[in-house]
């Protein structure tokens, strides 16, 4: 298996992950792509496949209202997302894209802090250290269980 990484795709080619999630959850083309111009973000392949994708913004730079989220604070990032298309998920690789993008964020950031919105993503940010403070029900509408954490670098 040959895992590769780009910190640069058109939109366009990222849309299905959004279809991971549900609707109410589901950035359209404009919105994603004005996210990720403030964003620290990259994708994963395998053998040379679309597999995965992680970006996170600046406090400073975050101009929604996300639940915890101190807006304007430059030491943190917030972890908008990781996300694995179906058919790479279970595999382990979640771990691999968040240590490739820690390795980008590292230097930058004090703290990341996420909304762990699967059951999935829970021990992958607990190996990285991140300590849980709480879930919010019905996340955006959507019906899913988001649970607040931060990792301290």
């Amino acid at each position: 298996m040959k895992i590769t990484f780009t910190n640069h795709m058109p939109v366009t080619e990222t849309m299905q992950f959004e279809h991971i999630f549900e609707p109410e959850l589901w950035l359209d083309e404009d919105d994603k792509s004005s996210l990720l111009k403030s964003c620290i973000s990259a994708w994963m392949f395998i053998d040379d496949e679309l597999a995965g994708e992680i970006y996170g913004v600046s406090h400073a730079d975050l101009d929604e209202d996300i639940p915890d989220v101190n807006p304007g604070d430059k030491d943190y990032i917030y972890l908008y997302s990781l996300a694995l298309l179906p058919k790479f998920q279970g595999k382990g690789l979640s771990k691999i894209l968040m240590a490739y993008w820690l390795g980008q964020v590292g230097d930058k950031f004090k703290v990341i802090d996420a909304h762990c919105t699967s059951a999935g993503i829970i021990p992958v940010m607990r190996s990285f250290g991140a300590k849980f403070f709480g879930a919010h029900q019905n996340w955006f509408d959507s019906g899913r269980e988001a649970t607040y954490c931060k990792i301290c670098l």
